[in-house]
Order: structure tokens, then C-alpha cells, then sequence
């Protein structure tokens, strides 16, 4: 093989031209290291910010991550429309926020409180915006139907959407997603045609917006990306519901839900209290959930795994994450504003941390799973 080679010429391994990482299962950002750190160059994530916004990637060295969690400060006054694919669940941590989108209904405004909550179709034009003329922040997940082909992230194609709500309008946002797609892959204009069975031209306007895509070269489209059909519809016609808000004042009112796959061992006490943060909105592989973290002993919880991946953002108190990389059992502290991204498929568990020995709820934790076999399949009813 031309890599052992390459390694037995410089007297090296082949794991030295390995990244350091290739196998740590989980990415842990620290709250007070992100706020110091300058921003990351340009990318999706700042090319969707308008004028006095900042946003802070908290997974961005996880590879083929099907989330995408941000710490965002919004800003008021922000007047344009954007929208990316699948789903976005945004959850206020300081601040007020208004929130407007654009359904086959009409326009739908909501104002959003520290503590509110809000999952949507990301796909349909939306605005998002701090209220009251002070910032806001917030933590932002988008969620990827499809998997990600590269760090980069090429399933988050998003943009501004035009003024407007018109077919023209529509045709201009699936042009724009077409071109980024080909340009992520380096293909010409040329090449696209050809694989599709188009005229050059023809591909060129498609991409403009001046001609409208037929289905069956969006089929042939979607293959040859390697990309859901769904991604390149406007679910215009979608009956909805379009969104779902978790008000902080209804929360003491959640009812919890059981993981199906236990994470403590018998007889022992229950360590976590899940409750969901979506339970009104039908979604496609992304779940939120408020958990209270327990302080427990760490000999009555039991290591589990399951399909999938997970993002926990501390809001209270310190959490305790176990976990192994490079078959050695690894543990991280969490604070307020830090945050895990891990590889749900190898073990793990939490816990609460406290030197209070009166203490019952040690943490209080924002938990986004994603897995594409269902909310069942991590809870019971």
C-alpha cells in the first residue's frame, strides 16, 4: 500500500501520519476559552450573521458530526430572512428574542424569554433577533438528515432568502444550493452537465434562478451529490406544525420520560430526569431534553451506549462525563457554558458533581441527541 511505503521511507509508522485525534470519540468546549478565542474564519455559520452578531462553533473539530451546535449573540435589527436544511432548535440563555418566520399560512411572530425554547423547519424563511434593543444569546442546534461528506459541513448549505415569497424566489435559493454543492465538490459547471444529461447553459440558468428545475433532473441531481430528495425541496406545502415553542413557565408542568436503555444498575437510584423539549413538534432525528443530573455515586451508574451522537451544554452546577478513547476510560468535568459532543455508540455516563453532601440535583444539563431510529428508540412513552 502507497501509505506504508510513504511511512517506511521516513522510518515512521503509519499511525504518525495519523491526525492526533482519530480516534477520540468526543469534543469538549470550554465556555471560558471560546469567548477569548478570536472568531473562525469565514464559513456557513458567519456568512448567515448580520452586522453586531457573533457565533461560536462548539463542535467543529468533531468529524462527521450530524449536528451543528453554535453559541450565537444575536443582535437586534436584523431585517433579512435566511433558511438551511432540516430542523433548528434555539434555545434562549440571556435576553429576549423575536422570531418570525414564513409559512404556507402566513407569517407567524413569537418572542422568546431566558429559558424559552423553540424547534422549527429551518428549510421555510425565518428570522431570528434579539429584542428590546440589548443582545441576546443563545444556543442554536441545526440539524443534518443526511450524513456530512466533510468537516465542512456541505449539508448546512444556507443563504438569505429573497425578498418575498414567489416561485422565482424559491427557484433562486435551490440554484444557490446547487452551485455551492458543485463548487464544495470542485466540479465544473461542465462536468455537472454532463453527469445529468444537461446542456451547459441550461445548468448555468438553473443555478442563477432564471429556469426552473424539473423533477427528474432534481433526481438526477440529488444522486449524483449524494443527497436526500427532501434537501432540495421547499416544504412550501408542508402542513405543518411549522414550530413548537417550550416556554420556561411550562416546564415544572413536563411530564419525564425513561430511557429505554438503562444507565444506572438495578436496585440503584435514578440518576438523571429527562424531559423533552419537543414533545409537541414531529422531528426527524434531533430530540432536545432538559436533564436534572443527579449526585450519585459513581459505582450505581452502569456504562451504556447506543445509536447516534449527543450534544450536552451545561446550564447549572458541574457535570461529570465518562468516556472512552483509545480503549482508556476518560473523565471531564463540565461548568456552566462548557459543553461535550461525543459519539453516542461508545460507552459513557454522567453524573453530578457536588461537595454537598444535602444536595440531590447537582446539574441541570441542555441534551440534544440525534439518532435517525427514532425518539422510541432512546425513550419509553
Amino acid at each position: 500500500m502507497q501509505a506504508d511505503a510513504i511511512a517506511e521511507a521516513f522510518g515512521l509508522s503509519l499511525e504518525a501520519f495519523l491526525p492526533a485525534d482519530v480516534t477520540i470519540p468526543y469534543v469538549i468546549a470550554r465556555d471560558a476559552e471560546i469567548r477569548i478565542a478570536p472568531l473562525a474564519e469565514p464559513s456557513v455559520e458567519s456568512a448567515l450573521l448580520q452586522e453586531g452578531e457573533q457565533s461560536w462553533p462548539l463542535a467543529e473539530r468533531f468529524v462527521g458530526r450530524h449536528l451543528e451546535p453554535l453559541l450565537t449573540r444575536l443582535a437586534p435589527g436584523a431585517d433579512r430572512f435566511c433558511y438551511h436544511h432540516e430542523h433548528e432548535f434555539t434555545f434562549v440563555l440571556q435576553g429576549a428574542i423575536e422570531f418570525t418566520i414564513k409559512t404556507p399560512g402566513g407569517v407567524q411572530h413569537e418572542e422568546l424569554r431566558r429559558g424559552d425554547c423553540i424547534h422549527f423547519r429551518s428549510s421555510l424563511p425565518h428570522r431570528v433577533r434579539a429584542r428590546g434593543g440589548e443582545p441576546a444569546e443563545c444556543i442554536q442546534v441545526i440539524s443534518s438528515g443526511s450524513t456530512p461528506l466533510s468537516p465542512g459541513q456541505d449539508w448546512r448549505l444556507a443563504g438569505f432568502f429573497p425578498e418575498g415569497d414567489s416561485e422565482d424566489g424559491r427557484a433562486q435559493v435551490i440554484g444557490r444550493e446547487l452551485g455551492a454543492l458543485r463548487e464544495s465538490r470542485g466540479w465544473t459547471t461542465e462536468q455537472v452537465a454532463r453527469m445529468v444529461g444537461l446542456k451547459d447553459r441550461h445548468l448555468e440558468q438553473i443555478e442563477a434562478g432564471t429556469r426552473r428545475l424539473p423533477l427528474d433532473v432534481m433526481i438526477r441531481l440529488a444522486r449524483v451529490f449524494g443527497k436526500p430528495l427532501r434537501e432540495f425541496l421547499r416544504n412550501t406545502r408542508n402542513p405543518g406544525p411549522h414550530y413548537f415553542v417550550q416556554r420556561s413557565s411550562e416546564m415544572p408542568r413536563l411530564a419525564p420520560r425513561q430511557r429505554r436503555m438503562p444507565t444506572d444498575r438495578e436496585n440503584a437510584p435514578t440518576p438523571n430526569v429527562f424531559y423533552p423539549l419537543a414533545s409537541g413538534f414531529a422531528t426527524r432525528h434531533m430530540y432536545p431534553y432538559l436533564i436534572r443530573v443527579r449526585n450519585v455515586d459513581r459505582e450505581t451508574l452502569a456504562r451504556h451506549e447506543h445509536h447516534g451522537e449527543e450534544f450536552m451544554y451545561v446550564l447549572e452546577g458541574q457535570l461529570e462525563v465518562t468516556t472512552y478513547a483509545e480503549e482508556k476510560q476518560v473523565t471531564e468535568i463540565l461548568r456552566p457554558g462548557d459543553s461535550c459532543y461525543l459519539d453516542a455508540s461508545v460507552p459513557h455516563f454522567v453524573r453530578g458533581v457536588t461537595r454537598s453532601p444535602y444536595s440531590q440535583i447537582s446539574a441541570e444539563v441542555l441534551d440534544v441527541f440525534w439518532c435517525p431510529l427514532g425518539e422510541t428508540y432512546l425513550f419509553t412513552d
